[in-house]
């Protein structure tokens, strides 16, 4: 199992992830190295717009297709709200 903090190349800790840095930060993972089952941990981390959810969702859908699991853990309720009203309907264009 792989934990990715908030605070990796992720999201940096107290700081927004939007815009200005999620299309970097989806290819900053190990897609084909990291363990089947991956956490990653935004607890320090705010998700502020529609293409933050849209980048995680690419994350997910990147690592899917390598038959791997994620599991989105540690968002504050205004991102868990935004991530669950948008997650899966967006198109990442990624």
């Amino acid at each position: 199992m792989a934990l990715i903090w908030a605070n990796s190349p992720l999201a940096a800790p107290m700081q927004p992830f939007c815009l200005a840095s999620s299309n970097d930060r989806v290819c900053q993972f190990d897609y084909a190295g990291d363990p089947d089952d991956v956490i990653i941990d935004l607890s320090d981390a705010h998700i502020w717009d529609a293409s933050s959810v849209a980048a995680l969702d690419a994350v997910e859908t990147k690592y899917a297709a390598r038959g791997k699991k994620v599991a989105i853990v540690g968002l504050n309720q205004p991102s868990a709200r935004l991530h669950d009203a948008l997650a899966g309907q967006l198109a990442a264009g990624h």
